[in-house]
């Protein structure tokens, strides 16, 4: 018998497509490599990794921000 997954294991939800911003960049060969390898480090793939990439560069700048 397995265990059912908790709450707080589950992946993260998207907010509804109304609430999403779509972004698109060009990244160099080696920052594509780079990404490439740290989301196979992460267990994630690359537009997962750089998702998670600007949410935190956004949530450490907010924190900065509030501590000014």
């Amino acid at each position: 018998m397995t265990a059912k997954p908790r709450a707080k294991d589950a992946p993260e939800r998207l907010a509804p497509p109304h609430r999403r911003i779509l972004l698109s960049v060009r990244l160099t060969p080696e920052n594509a490599d780079a990404l490439r390898a740290l989301a196979g480090r992460a267990g994630v793939g690359p537009s997962t990794m750089a998702r998670l990439i600007v949410e935190r560069y956004i949530a450490d700048h907010l924190s900065r921000s509030r501590r000014k």
